[in-house]
């Protein structure tokens, strides 16, 4: 690109982390409220945000407190230096206020908020764990197709998915989730009968089967009609069915959305035999049907536009494609070390 050519904003890609400083809960949910904060910390440019003294730690152990309180004095005495993947705005004489902001603005068009690089940084799951070894961690992806013409002929949305890994590995270094569960808000997959958009979910999951990436493979929402005709090559294998990467594996997981259980117990006793006949476990999940209400997007464009550091076109809109809500455990504790959401949205303007 030229430097008299303007660069072209094609796509934006939405991070969300817990650095980010907590502010009043969205009326429009919890994926929406994520955005907003993240929005904030990457944009804002407080020095709160940017600033991080080079010797600071996080602290471990029994002297848990003394560390921070000299973590804190040290930060006092030296000068202030921005994070990982903070830069200043692109035209800083036009913006005094804002010394740091965090983002990365690629070749292909993509302004990634924040920068991969402050992910990074920031996401310290276990600082007490020796080594912060990968195996010590279980890493859960729910994936959200979001966009009912999005995917290609052959292997449907596939390519969406490995789009949403290949993020959460740049940002996180995490190469290989443990279990990816997909869900298809906009298809009909819950009715008493086959609706045809089951295809789609078939294409995908044949896609996705063979991958090392993902260790074990879920559906999300999905009805046992629906489930028949997704699965229709997948024969019962009496609790013993291969559900590690291979040409067709079968599901590992098959979640319900609590909310439109009938009461906390009532499991459909077909879909149960089903599963346990494929060695699948049948679980719930709570996300709605409505990850992304379709105001939140203008809603944060209208207040954020003028402080991106590549301008939007004119007449510009945001389409979301995708987004995947990720949770990383401590395995030998338990502990919820990270969860967070990665949204991307194509920037189209009108013909």
């Amino acid at each position: 690109m030229s430097a008299s050519q303007p660069p072209v904003l094609r796509s934006l890609l939405f991070h969300t982390h817990d650095a980010s400083r907590p502010l009043k809960p969205s009326a429009f949910g919890a994926l929406s409220h994520a955005i907003h904060e993240t929005l904030h910390f990457a944009l804002d440019g407080d020095v709160e945000d940017w600033a991080a003294a080079p010797s600071l730690q996080a602290p471990c152990g029994p002297n848990e407190e003394a560390e921070q309180q000299q973590a804190r004095h040290s930060e006092e005495e030296e000068e202030l230096t921005p994070r990982p993947g903070f830069a200043p705005p692109v035209a800083p004489a036009d913006d005094d206020e804002r010394a740091y902001i965090s983002y990365h603005f690629s070749d292909d068009g993509t302004l990634a908020l924040p920068h991969p690089d402050t992910i990074a940084a920031d996401r310290s799951p276990d600082p007490c764990a020796a080594g912060a070894d990968r195996s010590a961690l279980d890493v859960t992806a729910k994936f959200f197709l979001l966009s009912a013409s999005a995917g290609s002929q052959e292997r449907g949305a596939a390519p969406l998915v490995e789009d949403a890994l290949q993020a959460l590995e740049a940002s996180t270094g995490i190469e290989q989730v443990d279990t990816a569960i997909l869900e298809f808000p906009l298809l009909r997959l819950g009715e008493p009968a086959p609706s045809g958009d089951e295809e789609l979910v078939r294409r995908t999951w044949s896609a996705l089967s063979p991958s090392p990436r993902i260790a074990a493979l879920g559906v999300a929402s999905a009805s046992l009609p629906s489930l028949r005709v997704i699965f229709a090559d997948v024969p019962a294998a009496n609790g013993s069915a291969h559900t590690q990467a291979s040409a067709y594996r079968t599901p590992s997981l098959v979640t319900i959305d609590v909310g439109k259980m009938r009461t906390p117990c009532s499991w459909d006793r077909e879909l149960k035999q089903w599963c346990e006949e494929r060695g699948t476990e049948l679980g719930t999940g709570n996300d709605g049907d409505d990850v992304l209400p379709k105001e939140t997007l203008p809603t944060l464009l209208a207040e954020f536009a003028d402080r991106l550091p590549v301008p939007l076109p004119a007449n510009a809109r945001l389409v979301p494609r995708w987004c995947m809500k990720y949770t990383i455990l401590i395995r030998d504790r338990g502990v919820l070390a990270d969860q967070s959401w990665i949204l991307r949205c194509d920037v189209e303007t009108d013909a």
